[in-house]
């Protein structure tokens, strides 16, 4: 079932605040000249970045957001707020449009719980995040944990994966570490060994998604990005999200469902 709001809610969803197939094939097509495979050391070493950094992700975070972003000629903007509370499993975004600022939808999870709702069709869809389909959502059918760690301070890697190849590139110092499990493949790119950029194909549909992590902050001994950038070429879809007011293992109250007022006639629907 697709959502009259798909739009936003793939950014909510890329939220939860994300070529290879030939990726290999490509990297060593595009970079021909600069590209050479990195040794097992190496390999090694961007494991080890990658998991030291989500080893160090914020246990809370609490941010302010602006959305921008164009589903092939149609653009849209919107702000938005985020909860997150890692130990306790909860989570709570909340999106309005930028112009008429109307409430355009809410997401809320606890624990397996994840609820969307859109004040515009009085629905609220209840899902569960580990059954959790977001083609039902969105214009992708990435793994939700995988876009819940994007949005809380983590790299997202696949799960079960193994490593398909590393390249390096001496000259401009970027490194690129090749993952795959068997629907997906990702590079992860880095920069002087931090991770800067995620490409993610689905072996079978070669949907590719491009994320792009900038403007990283650090607080209390952890890391946030401040600006991620989603491409999702096959449905000609950008979202470029910037956080504002970020707040880093402070002390969170994360709302709930229960919290907000909603119509008598609201309709829940279970997914």
């Amino acid at each position: 079932m697709k959502m009259k709001f798909k739009t936003i809610a793939v950014a909510s969803a890329a939220l939860l605040l994300f070529c290879l197939g030939c990726l290999g094939g490509q990297l060593h097509e595009e970079k021909k000249e600069a590209v050479i495979r990195s040794g097992d050391g190496k390999i090694r070493s961007m494991l080890d970045a990658v998991k030291a950094f989500n080893s160090a992700a914020p246990d809370t975070i609490s941010a302010s957001m602006t959305i921008e972003g164009s589903m092939k000629t149609k653009k849209f903007k919107a702000l938005g707020n985020a909860q997150f509370d890692r130990k306790a499993g909860k989570m709570a975004l909340a999106f309005i449009d930028f112009i008429f600022k109307s409430p355009i939808t809410h997401m809320f999870q606890d624990r397996d719980v994840i609820y969307f709702y859109f004040p515009a069709e009085k629905k609220i869809f209840k899902d569960n995040i580990n059954t959790i389909n977001l083609l039902n959502y969105s214009t992708i059918n990435l793994d939700y944990k995988l876009v819940q760690d994007l949005a809380t301070g983590r790299i997202p890697v696949l799960a079960g994966y193994t490593v398909k190849d590393g390249l390096a590139s001496p000259q401009d110092n970027k490194s690129y570490l090749i993952l795959e499990n068997d629907a997906w493949y990702e590079t992860i790119s880095f920069s002087s060994g931090q991770p800067d950029r995620i490409k993610l194909m689905n072996k079978k549909t070669r949907e590719e998604v491009e994320i792009y992590l900038k403007k990283k902050i650090t607080s209390d001994s952890c890391s946030f990005f401040r600006q991620i950038s989603i491409v999702i070429k096959n449905a000609e879809t950008r979202i470029d999200v910037q956080f504002d007011d970020v707040k880093l293992n402070k002390p969170i109250m994360v709302k709930t469902i229960s919290e907000i007022k909603l119509p008598r006639d609201v309709q829940t629907i279970g997914m």
